[in-house]
């Protein structure tokens, strides 16, 4: 699950961030290869950080649906 845009919630930072979904990298990787499979919301700005981090559970929840229907 990937993020692609300014944080409007912290720092207002252009920032691409990726969640891996249950599997385990044992050493950092060099090079990672990201695929996009599906937009699931636009960006929003969240009041406080415990409203961001709900979110970002309710969109892991959508992302490993859309995975499994892959």
């Amino acid at each position: 699950m990937s993020f692609l845009g300014h944080r409007l919630s912290t720092d207002g930072k252009l920032a691409l961030e990726t969640h891996v979904l249950d599997a385990q990298i044992p050493t950092t990787p060099h090079h990672l290869r990201v695929i996009f499979v599906k937009k699931i919301r636009n960006n929003t700005f969240f009041k406080d950080l415990e409203s961001l981090k709900h979110q970002i559970s309710l969109d892991m929840l959508k992302a490993k649906s859309i995975l499994k229907s892959q």
